[in-house]
């Protein structure tokens, strides 16, 4: 069975990093100027899918990572 803190450090992992992925996407795609917009676009859904499956690899990749580090250090 999966340790349930690889999954939890999985889940938090992916939620933090979206919400970061969706503001580096809108400065990229809005462009980044001293003045502050509230132009906010949503990836179409191509974009949205690379963007998933990027963070799911490298979330997946973190807990077990952290997962490993905890049994080792501990």
């Amino acid at each position: 069975m999966f340790p349930f803190r690889v999954i939890i450090v999985t889940l938090v992992t992916f939620v933090l990093f979206f919400i970061e992925a969706l503001f580096h996407f809108n400065i990229g795609k809005n462009g980044y100027d001293k003045e502050i917009s509230l132009k906010i676009t949503f990836p179409n859904k191509k974009e949205l899918v690379c963007i998933v499956i990027i963070l799911a690899i490298f979330s997946i990749i973190n807990g077990l990572i952290s997962n490993y580090l905890v049994k080792v250090l501990t």
